[in-house]
């Protein structure tokens, strides 16, 4: 994802600018594109990387949920924002380095009802991949329920 770049501007549309119908279509479009993959195989269960409650009121709704919505349409998968929750508030993370992101992201996230995906094929998805600290600590996190086997996805990467 190039700064100022047409992709860093979508991005910005549904985060800031309450796109929501954007964040569907690009997540129908991601599924598309992974479902045309060889090694692709349907998850049982898509995840989406959660918002802290105060953080998801103060915007509305979550982007990474609204994506996996639209890769539901796709697919017909199970969208479970149940199962993962950030019990730690965080700072933005746009202007931290690397250190200070794992740092910022370290025991934010919490299970509950694990129960419901253990041995299933999970998808975690988020928006944008930057350091790759907050699918790490989700990764660390779903990584505890015995039996799942776990990809992820997000719409950007940023280099």
């Amino acid at each position: 994802m190039k700064k100022d770049g047409m992709v860093q501007s979508l991005i910005h549309s549904i985060k800031y600018k309450n796109n929501k119908r954007l964040a569907k279509d690009l997540g129908e479009a991601l599924a598309l594109s992974i479902s045309s993959q060889a090694k692709f195989s349907k998850p049982d269960f898509i995840i989406p990387v959660p918002l802290h409650p105060k953080k998801r009121r103060k915007r509305g709704y979550n982007q990474s949920s609204l994506i996996a919505l639209g890769m539901n349409r796709v697919w017909g998968t199970k969208v479970l924002d149940d199962v993962l929750i950030r019990v730690k508030n965080t700072q933005t993370q746009t202007t931290k380095n690397r250190i200070q992101r794992w740092a910022n992201t370290r025991e934010a996230f919490k299970l509950q009802n694990a129960e419901q995906i253990r041995n299933y094929r999970i998808l975690l998805i988020d928006d944008v991949l930057t350091t790759g600290s907050t699918l790490e600590a989700c990764a660390n996190v779903l990584g505890e329920i015995k039996g799942i086997k776990m990809s992820i996805a997000t719409i950007a990467f940023a280099p």
